[in-house]
């Protein structure tokens, strides 16, 4: 377990998945999936 490129950019995805939790967010069989990675702001400029 490396942590040390936690923020650096690119350097993490990050899944989240609520629906685990809180089925009622999706139909039945579903699941809603929340994925990202860090990046500075002057990569979209």
């Amino acid at each position: 377990d490396d942590w040390t490129n936690l923020e650096e950019p690119y350097g993490s995805i990050f899944l989240s998945i609520p629906t685990v939790l809180d089925p009622s967010l999706a139909p039945d069989g579903c699941h809603i999936l929340h994925i990202f990675t860090t990046s500075s702001i002057e990569d979209w400029k």
